[in-house]
């Protein structure tokens, strides 16, 4: 993955993202901004997640990987973290 980029970010039933959202990204920085409670953090759970199969600060004996999942969720429907990435030069 040395060199490459993160182009989009598809997360659905993640944390405290409930539907699928696709967030687009440029070649230049980004920023997300909002109200607490609005999803930033959920965002860059999904990200650290998609690289370590971990999110740290959830990372307790008393927290387990269910807590990814939206609570909302039906048992029938699934969460995802996709990442579009840009080919290797």
């Amino acid at each position: 993955m040395s060199g490459q980029k993160i182009k989009s970010i598809s997360i659905n039933g993640f944390r405290g993202i409930r539907k699928q959202i696709v967030i687009p990204l440029s070649e230049k920085s980004g920023l997300f901004y909002g109200d607490n409670g609005t999803g930033k953090s959920s965002i860059a759970d999904a990200i650290e997640w998609f690289y370590k199969d971990n999110v740290e600060h959830l990372a307790s004996k008393e927290i387990d990987k269910s807590a990814l999942r939206n609570f909302c969720l039906s048992e029938q429907e699934s969460a995802s973290v996709q990442l579009d990435l840009t080919t290797s030069n």
